[in-house]
């Protein structure tokens, strides 16, 4: 079999479960691809296909994209078995996923947590491998959380990007109007155009192309289901609903399709609206403007500004004429003037309020413009907000939130900290000359070391499994606040980061800190399961370090310091030496920190001969992970 080019280039970065995956793959597309072969063996190859985007591990995805599976998978939409096409629709919504960036919620935690087999597969004390089990094992892996799927995202939209082509979406549409195709498979359909709708211009052309005509098709399919208890209409018509919802992100496309097709809407009940006018967002802020500051009641009661937020941000989003008028900014500035006011209010008067749900609405539409606002890189505008001090008021609130719950508090306003930490996170991501000199002056670097360790003591304090929740996108912005002050071109953040002692405490306590949270499988969110075995403050300060070491200046050289002044190495040979005794995740995180370090620093490897003899005695007894710490074993020789 031929492979992509792609795949020759890359060998040397491949490893032995990658060339066991494509080995695997090809198997099953010389099956699919043959006629020789029956359909009970198609579908169970298909079968093994589907698993790589169901609960596969990176390895199989490359295989996947290396192999081009994408080709396959629309022969396999054309074959005249239905669970076949089950199967290859079930991939296809993967990458619609994937390339519309939108994961859909699975089953209850109830449901998921009653399952014998989905337990000891979460706690790796299962295996399938028996074809027999292909089906049990495929249901099993659709109530799985999308732990792989996010690991693999990047791969899957590149296979997703063969959907901006209307010869694949048109057979879509052409099972859609086939009477004889299974309501569960249409179901599945039906799923696919909504990811696709909302991905992008590309996909959007491909849907109204002539040759798939996916907007008008559904309509037709709408009329058709009188019954209003029909499964398949009652789908169609909640999509149309949602797409109309969206109108931010698929107007142009969505209002664009032909004339039939909202008719046909229309007789089935579902208006879609004109285009919204830009005037009366516009004369809503003025009035808010020019009118006097509010008192609480009277911005919970008649301000209505989660839904003026709401009206502002498709005018935002897309480049429209009104966007290219010399006053846009001074609009803009207004907008803002409006908001930061309304946001203090709220914040203020929050812990005494009896409005606190309509305060949240308001924080949350707030927080949700700036962060546009940042996107779209208005810096200037956001810099001048508040008289210049929103930067300096968020930062302020921030720390007061996060020293109240490092002190064992309870703080009503926390989860409002981590999206203003995402505007941070999106502003050092520019590094634009003009926020790095506004984050200078208020010492971000400085501010974001202390912050950093004020959440790292409240999780020491508490891991309860009600933190679980909201771990993962607290981890996410933590890591993503750090890389990009380590990749900013201000040298100051640096040493304003290195007055916070961040560095110090890192490798003398958090580093070696073995906490976990005391989870509870019936109560955790689903996206906590990637989490589920780890140590939280061990395993970011590993990425902390993998991220520093890589980087050149004075937070590297503070770091190398700390490594040996708290004898990082040696703690981390302790932990190898006594490997059977030890959990193994423990150790996995240790031959890590021993990969960076090695790599990173390479007279740690050369000198230290009990690096050597702790990495070369568990690699030779434990065979798999020499193979998962390769280059460990290579620069060690072991």
């Amino acid at each position: 079999m031929e492979l992509n080019s792609a795949f020759s280039k890359q060998l040397k970065d491949r490893t032995s479960e990658y060339y066991s995956e494509v080995n695997r793959l090809c198997e099953s597309i010389t099956v699919l691809t043959e006629d020789s072969y029956g359909i009970e063996r198609k579908r169970e190859e298909m079968g093994r296909v589907c698993s790589v985007f169901y609960g596969g591990s990176v390895e199989c995805a490359r295989a996947a994209l290396d192999l081009r599976i994408t080709r396959y998978l629309h022969l396999c939409l054309q074959s005249g078995d239905g669970e076949l096409r089950n199967y290859s629709l079930l991939v296809v919504l993967q990458l619609a996923k994937a390339v519309a960036g939108k994961i859909e919620e699975s089953e209850t935690e109830e449901e998921v947590i009653e399952d014998k087999l989905l337990l000891d597969y979460i706690h790796g004390e299962a295996v399938i491998n028996n074809p027999a089990d292909m089906k049990r094992f495929i249901k099993l892996a659709r109530t799985l959380p999308t732990v792989y799927f996010e690991q693999n995202r990047k791969i899957f939209k590149a296979l997703g990007a063969s959907l901006q082509s209307p010869v694949h979406t048109s057979i879509l549409t052409k099972l859609l109007k086939d009477p004889l195709e299974t309501t569960d498979n249409k179901l599945l359909i039906i799923k696919i155009i909504f990811y696709l709708y909302t991905a992008g211009p590309m996909f959007i052309q491909s849907l109204n192309s002539p040759l798939t005509e996916a907007y008008l098709t559904l309509a037709k399919l709408l009329k058709s289901r009188k019954n209003p208890s029909d499964e398949l209409g009652k789908e169609i018509r909640a999509m149309f609903v949602r797409l109309i919802e969206l109108r931010d992100t698929v107007v142009d496309g969505f209002l664009k399709a032909n004339k039939a097709a909202r008719d046909l809407l229309k007789e089935c009940g579902i208006d879609i609206p004109a285009a919204r006018s830009f005037q009366p967002v516009l004369e809503a802020f003025q009035n808010l403007w020019t009118a006097p500051s509010p008192d609480e009641k009277s911005l919970v009661t008649k301000q209505r500004i989660p839904t003026l937020c709401k009206d502002l941000r498709p005018f935002l989003m897309s480049p429209k004429e009104h966007q290219q008028a010399e006053d846009w900014d001074s609009f803009l500035r207004m907008v803002m003037d409006v908001l930061s006011r309304s946001a203090e209010i709220s914040w203020d008067a929050f812990k005494q309020s009896r409005f606190k749900e309509q305060h949240r609405e308001i924080l949350k539409a707030v927080i949700g413009v700036w962060e546009l606002l940042v996107r779209k890189e208005k810096y200037r505008v956001v810099l001048e907000a508040k008289s210049g001090k929103l930067l300096h008021w968020m930062l302020s609130k921030i720390t007061q939130v996060l020293t109240e719950v490092s002190g064992g508090k309870e703080n009503e306003l926390l989860p409002f900290t981590l999206p203003m930490q995402k505007v941070f996170a999106l502003l050092l991501k520019a590094d634009n000359a003009l926020v790095n000199e506004a984050l200078e002056s208020l010492k971000f670097g400085q501010v974001l070391g202390q912050h950093l360790q004020l959440q790292y003591e409240s999780l020491k304090q508490s891991m309860k499994a009600q933190l679980c929740n909201t771990y993962p996108a607290q981890n996410n912005i933590r890591l993503c606040l750090f890389k990009h002050l380590l990749r900013s071109s201000s040298e100051k953040f640096h040493s304003q980061f290195l007055k916070s002692r961040f560095i110090e405490r890192m490798a003398a306590d958090y580093i070696k800190n073995l906490q976990r949270f005391k989870t509870s499988f019936s109560k955790i969110d689903l996206k906590f399961l990637a989490f589920r075995h780890c140590y939280p403050l061990r395993n970011e300060s590993i990425e902390f370090v993998r991220e520093v070491l890589e980087t050149k200046g004075v937070l590297r050289a503070e770091l190398v310091q700390r490594i040996n002044v708290h004898l990082l190495v040696p703690h981390e040979c302790q932990i190898v030496e006594a490997y059977e005794s030890k959990p193994e995740y423990l150790v996995l995180t240790s031959l890590l920190l021993l990969t960076i370090i090695v790599r990173e620093i390479p007279e740690v490897g050369e000198k230290d001969e009990r690096v050597k003899a702790a990495v070369r005695e568990v690699l030779s007894k434990r065979p798999t992970l020499k193979r998962q710490f390769s280059e460990l074993a290579s620069k060690l020789k072991a």
